[in-house]
This record gives structure tokens, C-alpha cells and sequence, in this order.
């Protein structure tokens, strides 16, 4: 069986820690919680769920990192979820690729993140970069895409 390059994952949105998502719920039952990140790029509103799209550093994106104990088990199915597993779509929503992380008073490391594959022009810049940061958006609502 190959081996993954890393076994981070940053999360910005509905699978962060306090986002009321039932995958929320299920990622930090099978990951450990390592703390507070950014990354750079664009946080874009898509609807009840958020996209980013990576760009130069200046711009950041807050999320969280998780360490997954069963990466390639855990990546599969969360690749099903953001519906770019393989067979899926041929132009999916989301791409899972490596970046680099900046974890709060830590060194950059590469972490896995789903990144938004479609053009955003029509989405509104999440102000902030934060997600949660949403007026009672990511906690109060249950999202299904």
C-alpha cells in the first residue's frame, strides 16, 4: 500500500471543531485536534459552505489542523464527501492537495486541504478569512451539499 507524503489535514469549514456538520462530528472521532492554523488564500462564501482558493501570502484563511491516525481510510471518505473521489465528477467542486500550514507559534508544515476547483466571481470573500466567524452560520446550520 503506498504511503501518504503527509498525514496532516487543515479543515476551513464545515469539518472544523464547532461547526454543527454530523463530518464535523465524525473527523474529530477518528483525527486528533492539533490547534489553530492559517494558510494562504481566499475563503469564498458558496452558499452554507465556504471555498478556498490558494493565492500569494498576505491573504490568510483560518481553520485547524488534525493529525488523521488512519490517513488513507480517513482521506477516502472525506474525498467522498467533498465529491472528488476517484470516479465522482471529472470536474469536481473540490480538489484535496498539499499546502503549506502556519500553526499558531510553530514552524509552516504541509498539510492536506480541500481546495474550491471551480471559478469563484460570483461568491462573495468570506471578510476575516474565518468561517466561524459567520454571524451563526457554521454552528447553528447543518449543511448537506
Amino acid at each position: 500500500m503506498a504511503r501518504l507524503s503527509t498525514d496532516l489535514l487543515f479543515v476551513y469549514g464545515t469539518l472544523r471543531p464547532g461547526c454543527s456538520h454530523p463530518m464535523s462530528r465524525w473527523l474529530a472521532e477518528r483525527a486528533t485536534y492539533l490547534g489553530r492554523a492559517r494558510m494562504a488564500g481566499r475563503l469564498y462564501r458558496l452558499g452554507s459552505y465556504p471555498g478556498v482558493v490558494q493565492c500569494e501570502s498576505g491573504v490568510w484563511v483560518t481553520g485547524d489542523v488534525f493529525h488523521l491516525t488512519k490517513a488513507m481510510k480517513t482521506l477516502d471518505k472525506l474525498d467522498r464527501y467533498e465529491g472528488c473521489s476517484r470516479g465522482q465528477s471529472l470536474n469536481p467542486l473540490f480538489v484535496r492537495r498539499e499546502v503549506e500550514i502556519f500553526p499558531e507559534d510553530q514552524e509552516s508544515l504541509i498539510a492536506w486541504v480541500y481546495l474550491y476547483n471551480r471559478n469563484v466571481s460570483r461568491f462573495p470573500l468570506i471578510p476575516g478569512g474565518d468561517f466561524l466567524a459567520l454571524p451563526g452560520l457554521a454552528r447553528a446550520r447543518q449543511v448537506d451539499r
